[in-house]
């Protein structure tokens, strides 16, 4: 396996926080038509794209974006939007055009990762925010927003853009307590079929305490050391 986010199968530790509850909120936007827009923050790492990835629906046309690369500017992001949501908004089309059209098509949410990349932190560097901000209020009554963005480029945001208040909710995640880094090792050693022997970890020897005892406690002291060089 590699280092990209997982989606299914076995690779995947079922510790997704606040997933019933944006569920919860999907549902009353799907049969109440209100304002719909939610904003994931997390450290780099620390698996919002995974995360992103569990969110399926039956009932709901969901669309997938990954902003590989900075946007801009207000056209280049209505130029990328309309491409990949395949939306028809007519030629050098902007934020209100691409609005109505959006608006007049079929209820869906669109999840975008990577929203750091609307903006830069500069003179001119937030034309591309600032246009995605009007998208997503004329028509979030019919698109429902789910974004994912780095924790620190969110701090920074908030803290010099009044339209960051787009984001009607948001959610922080955390890092890993030790039994969660214990769980996913175990997982990832079970799906290689990989068998870890811990013994050459026993430096010390302790009488009274069994030698499954000091092994248990290796491994838990092997995932502990993961866990303080992750930060969780």
């Amino acid at each position: 396996f590699g280092e990209a986010a997982v989606e299914t199968g076995p690779l995947v530790v079922p510790n997704f926080p606040g997933m019933s509850e944006l569920h919860e909120i999907l549902s009353k936007w799907r049969d109440s038509g209100a304002r719909g827009s939610y904003l994931l923050t997390g450290e780099r790492g620390i698996g919002k794209t995974t995360w992103l990835n569990q969110i399926r629906r039956e009932d709901l046309e969901i669309q997938r974006i990954v902003l590989g690369r900075r946007v801009k500017n207000a056209a280049d992001l209505c130029s990328r939007l309309s491409e990949l949501l395949e939306v028809d908004a007519g030629p050098d089309a902007g934020p209100r055009e691409l609005g109505r059209a959006l608006y007049a098509g079929p209820q869906r949410v669109v999840v975008l990762d990577m929203a750091q990349h609307l903006f830069l932190a500069n003179v001119g560097g937030y034309d591309a925010f600032s246009a995605f901000a009007t998208l997503v209020n004329r028509t979030c009554n019919n698109v429902f927003w789910l974004c994912s963005m780095s924790a620190y480029a969110w701090r920074h945001l908030r803290a010099v853009r009044s339209d960051a208040t787009v984001f009607r909710t948001r959610h922080h995640l955390v890092g890993w307590d030790e039994e969660q880094i214990t769980a996913l090792i175990r997982a990832r050693c079970a799906a290689s079929e990989v068998r870890f022997n811990y013994a050459d970890l026993v430096v010390d020897r302790l009488e009274g305490v069994s030698v499954r005892s000091r092994l248990i406690e290796s491994e838990e002291g092997y995932c502990r050391l993961l866990w303080d060089y992750s930060d969780g």
